[in-house]
C-alpha cells in the first residue's frame, strides 16, 4: 500500500502546499538577511575609509597652516 507524501507525514495536501510557501519565506528572508548584512559591512568599510581620508586631509592643512 502507497501513500501520499503529505498523508505519510500528517499533513493534509493544504498543510504541505502552506508548509511549503513558508519554507519559501524564510529561505528568501535569510536570503535579504545576509544581504542587509553585506551591505552594513560594505558601509563601514567606507566610513572607515573615509574617516581616514579625511584625517589625512587635515594632517596636510595642519602642515600647510604651521608653514604659512
Amino acid at each position: 500500500m502507497t501513500t501520499k507524501a503529505a498523508t505519510a507525514n500528517g499533513l493534509s495536501k493544504h498543510d504541505a502546499k502552506y508548509r511549503a510557501l513558508i519554507d519559501d519565506c524564510l529561505r528568501q528572508f535569510r536570503e535579504v538577511q545576509k544581504d542587509i548584512r553585506r551591505q552594513q559591512a560594505r558601509a563601514e568599510r567606507l566610513r572607515a575609509a573615509s574617516r581616514r581620508t579625511m584625517n589625512d586631509t587635515w594632517e596636510v592643512l595642519r602642515r600647510v597652516e604651521a608653514t604659512l
